[in-house]
C-alpha cells in the first residue's frame, strides 16, 4: 500500500505591477486606445466562429482561471518565480507555489479551432502587452521573462521576445 500525499496549502504569489493595456471590448474604445493595433483579437471572433477557405471553424473565448492549461501555467510561473526570485529551489516549495492571477490587463484567451472533420484543437495565448495585438505570448515559457521583469519592478530593459520586437520595455 502506498502512502497518499497529503494536500498542502499552496504558496500564492501575486504581481502588483503591470504594463498591460486595458482590454477594450467595443470598437470605439479599441480605436481610441490603440489606433489600428488593438491589444487583443477583434470582438467579432468572440461572438461567432469564423470559417476559413479550408472550412475550419475558429473562435475565441476568455479562459477561466480553472481551465487546465491556464491553471498549469500559473503553477509553472509560481514555481519559476520561487526558484528565480526567492532563490529557493526546494522542490516541495516549488510544487506548492502558484501565481494567483496574471498582472492587471493581461488575459489568457483560448482559440478553439475545428478542422473540416470537426476535430478540436484548443490553443491558449496571453494578450495585453503594450505593443498591441501582434505582441501575443504563445506559452507559459514565452511570457515568463516579461512576468519576471514585471515582478522585479520593471528595472532595465525587458528581455522578452515581445519587448525586443517593439519599443516598450
Amino acid at each position: 500500500m502506498s502512502k497518499k500525499k497529503q494536500p498542502t496549502e499552496a504558496t500564492v504569489l501575486t504581481v502588483n505591477t503591470s504594463d498591460g493595456v486595458e482590454f477594450c471590448m467595443d470598437d470605439n474604445c479599441r480605436r481610441q486606445k490603440d489606433g489600428e493595433h488593438a491589444n487583443h483579437p477583434p470582438l467579432e471572433e468572440f461572438i461567432q466562429p469564423t470559417i476559413d477557405v479550408q472550412l475550419r471553424k475558429n473562435y475565441r473565448h476568455f479562459s477561466l482561471r480553472e481551465e487546465r492549461s491556464p491553471f498549469e501555467w500559473r503553477k509553472k510561473w509560481g514555481a519559476w518565480l520561487v526558484k528565480d526570485i526567492l532563490e529557493d529551489d526546494s522542490l516541495s516549495y516549488m510544487d506548492e507555489a502558484i501565481l494567483y492571477e496574471l498582472p492587471e490587463n493581461y488575459k489568457v484567451i483560448s482559440q478553439i479551432k475545428y478542422d473540416s472533420d470537426e476535430k478540436l484543437r484548443n490553443d491558449y495565448y496571453i494578450y495585453g502587452h503594450p505593443n498591441g495585438c501582434s505582441a501575443v505570448f504563445r506559452s507559459a515559457a514565452d511570457f515568463y521573462p516579461h512576468l519576471k521583469w514585471l515582478v522585479l519592478g520593471q528595472d532595465g530593459k525587458c528581455e522578452c521576445k515581445q519587448c525586443k520586437k517593439g519599443v516598450t520595455g
